[in-house]
């Protein structure tokens, strides 16, 4: 969690990045200082009214026979979907991504721990702060739902 001084830290950097003289969009820094900054200020702006930071979406699990489709919004990285697919207990286990909604990328452990583009840059470019344990809670998340769907039992 990044406190009020921390996020005022980094709106202050990309300020000072965007007037800095000779300043131009034509450089990629100052426009991803723009969207940097945009996003710190929407997490300002929620950290100060009290809502949460973190962002939650829905995960859809459907069973059909054999095959039951696991969908997520997100662009998952090839290890969570081998880690899902090696514990599921359907017959046909199907990992979906970009599926009713769009929330970037889901990285595995390893490319996070790296950050970098797919897990630091594209969530501020969303107005997102990065995820802090994507892997492990999409894969428990997932294989949640999948239990439910194969005792057909309504999760909310």
């Amino acid at each position: 969690m990044l406190t009020v001084e921390q996020i005022q830290a980094y709106i202050d950097e990309y300020q000072a990045v965007l007037h800095a003289p000779g300043a131009s969009d034509a450089d990629f820094d100052v426009r991803m200082a723009a969207v940097k900054l945009q996003a710190m200020r929407r997490i300002l702006r929620q950290v100060q009214t009290g809502e949460a930071i973190e962002q939650t979406t829905e995960l859809q699990t459907f069973r059909i026979g054999p095959l039951t489709l696991l969908a997520t919004p997100f662009e998952i990285f090839r290890q969570i979907k081998e880690d899902i697919v090696a514990r599921a207990q359907s017959p046909i286990p199907l990992v979906l991504g970009i599926t009713n909604d769009e929330l970037g990328y889901a990285p595995d452990r390893d490319t996070a721990a790296r950050g970098g583009y797919a897990a630091q840059q594209v969530p501020l470019m969303l107005g997102s702060l990065p995820f802090r344990n994507i892997h492990e809670e999409l894969v428990e998340g997932v294989l949640k739902l999948e239990q439910a769907v194969l005792q057909e039992t309504v999760i909310r």
